[in-house]
């Protein structure tokens, strides 16, 4: 299969040379230290890159004039979650997060931030808002009733959790959840499905 019918999106070409030289940044530790990436599962393939692609194809980035930094900090944010997302040490994952800003001409300060940020969650009449992702909400078949499940304590980690679920849910991406046992994996899909007013047991 050709390049051009894989590659997500012909509006992406001003940016191909920096997103594959952000690729190259993770490329190039894997090669000297892949024990760094142990662990981690296929991070740092092309499918990996092609969800980043197709995730900033989604967002309908503005290019001209000018590529502002907002632009460029949505893009670095999606590639935390798409590339570095699975990778175990924070420490490394901080580092790469700053050589791939670098690139795109922002400051180590936007990805520190980034990473240290606790997405915020509010629900409206017909869309839930989850950190920087929007979703339709479907209205409750009764009103009255009272919302199931346990109560869900949302810890900077369960709420990094949730973003990185409804960012998915977005962008119509199959989602693998792995975890010891009583770690939460089945409350936060619960959680995100009464968010949504959707049963996740029915989809």
């Amino acid at each position: 299969m050709s390049t051009h019918s894989t590659f997500p999106g012909s509006e992406l070409k001003p940016l191909c040379a920096r997103i594959l030289a952000s690729a190259a940044v993770l490329s190039g530790l894997w090669t000297k230290c892949p024990a760094a990436f142990s662990g981690s599962g296929p991070t740092l393939g092309l499918r990996a890159l092609l969800r980043w692609c197709r995730r900033l194809r989604s967002a309908k980035l503005v290019l001209e004039p000018v590529f502002v930094e907002e632009g460029r900090a949505l893009l670095l944010r999606e590639a935390a979650a798409t590339l570095l997302g699975r990778l175990p040490d924070p420490d490394l994952r901080r580092e790469l997060l700053a050589g791939i800003a670098q690139i795109w001409g922002l400051a180590r300060g936007v990805a520190d931030t980034l990473l240290d940020e606790r997405p915020s969650v509010s629900v409206a009449a017909g869309e839930v808002a989850i950190g920087h992702v929007a979703l339709p909400r479907r209205p409750p078949e009764d009103a009255a009733a009272p919302a199931p499940g346990a109560p869900f304590a949302y810890t900077s980690v369960h709420a990094r959790v949730l973003q990185a679920l409804a960012s998915s849910i977005r962008c119509d991406e199959a989602v693998l959840l792995v975890g010891d046992t009583g770690t939460g994996k089945t409350s936060v899909v619960q959680h995100i499905g009464q968010l949504l007013g959707k049963d996740p047991k029915k989809g």
